[in-house]
């Protein structure tokens, strides 16, 4: 993870991916209107005039922008992630605005899908509109999310419907000459090359073709280095048996999480919980491989949960967040190490599950102190954090 917008979203979840990206846009658009401008000029959603006609012009955009119910959407009040509007200025007359502004609402989505009848109601919105040249709904994805049944924007009389990919203002950006200054659309741009689908250049490199080639054999090495030893062990630290891996689980696990791991509850109201597995996509380039335990303040009380991840932590290599000063929704304390320190031992799958086996039980031993000092939780399963292994 090298961008900083994706560090922050590792650190803090709730700020939510969707939300955040498209406040880092509405950002670069409300510092660099021109190249707002341009967006919406190259993509058609905006009239396009002479540009000896224009004396300027300039945007305005909003995040977030809430719409009262019409009469008939019930109860259901609308919030668009970016509205745009757009002024321009005539060169026979620089003094007012001869033109009626452009209106383009954005809705964005990354992760999620439409809700229902959230474009109608958008459409809907906008043909209510007064005062307003052209109108543009305009809905941008991540992922494959046809709409086909919108092109026509339900029949609404001015009221005009694009669907874009996010990859499509990737490359956007990608063609903009960029200078020292510009650091925001190479933190954008940064942020987009780690999502999966985001910034999709339509071209094969020699590493994309070696990645494919591999992906049988990162499969072997999941299923060796997470082998019925290792899950025997997290096991018997969790006090019940944890499940092998699919294929499918380890491809939806990479593209989701850039990583992939094997999760398992330490208290019955997983108050408690560890994980083991790899992380991908690390700024070295080299996987990782982890182990992690988090405690749940919402579950346990801030003071368990705190005093817990303080406990694990005290020993060399673990690393936790900051819980004297962060008030995130779990704590979370981890060891980790990259795999391309593995690779002087003789054997690396033998010195990677050596590394997990270490791991778990020096996991073990913090706990099962923890588990005398507070007896009453809800831990998991009889054979689950004994003295002996």
């Amino acid at each position: 993870m090298t961008s900083l917008l994706g560090r922050l979203l590792r650190s803090f979840p709730g700020l939510g991916k969707e939300n955040s990206f498209t406040e880092a846009v509405a950002l670069l658009f409300e510092t660099r209107p021109q190249i707002c401008l341009a967006w919406l000029k190259e993509e058609g959603l905006i009239k396009r005039l002479d540009a000896q006609d224009v004396a300027w012009e300039s945007c305005d955009v909003v995040t977030q922008k809430r719409f009262r119910a019409l009469e008939n959407h019930g109860n259901k009040d609308s919030q668009v992630d970016l509205f745009i509007r757009t002024h321009r200025f005539l060169a026979e007359n620089p003094g007012a605005n001869d033109t009626v502004p452009d209106v383009v609402m954005v809705e964005s989505k990354i992760e999620s899908k439409e809700r229902d009848g959230q474009l109608r109601r958008y459409a809907e919105h906008l043909e209510r509109m007064p005062n307003v040249g052209s109108k543009m709904l305009v809905y941008i994805t991540r992922g494959h999310d046809p709409k086909d049944e919108v092109d026509t924007c339900f029949g609404l009389e001015g009221v005009c419907f694009k669907q874009l990919r996010w990859h499509d203002f990737y490359r956007f950006l990608s063609a903009l000459d960029k200078g020292d200054g510009d650091s925001l659309i190479k933190e954008l741009m940064a942020f987009m090359e780690e999502e999966t689908g985001m910034a999709g250049s339509g071209m094969f490199s020699v590493m994309d073709l070696m990645a494919l080639s591999g992906i049988q054999r990162a499969l072997e090495i999941i299923d060796e280095t997470l082998d019925e030893e290792i899950r025997g062990e997290l096991g018997s630290l969790v006090g019940h048996t944890t499940g092998k891996f699919t294929s499918g689980d380890f491809v939806q696990q990479i593209r989701d999480d850039n990583g992939y791991w094997i999760y398992a509850d330490i208290t019955q109201d997983q108050g408690f919980g560890c994980f083991l597995g790899y992380q991908m996509g690390t700024p070295d380039g080299s996987p990782r491989s982890e182990i992690g335990f988090w405690s749940d303040p919402n579950v346990l009380g801030k003071e368990v949960a705190v005093a817990a991840v303080k406990q694990i932590s005290n020993r060399d290599g673990w690393q936790r967040t900051d819980v004297d000063e962060l008030e995130p929704s779990e704590y979370e304390v981890q060891r980790d190490a990259s795999l391309a320190t593995f690779l002087q031992k003789d054997d690396h799958v033998a010195a990677v599950k050596e590394f997990f086996i270490d791991s778990i039980r020096q996991l073990r031993e913090e706990l099962v102190t923890f588990k005398k000092e507070h007896p009453d939780l809800s831990w998991t399963g009889e054979q689950g954090l004994s003295e002996e292994p």
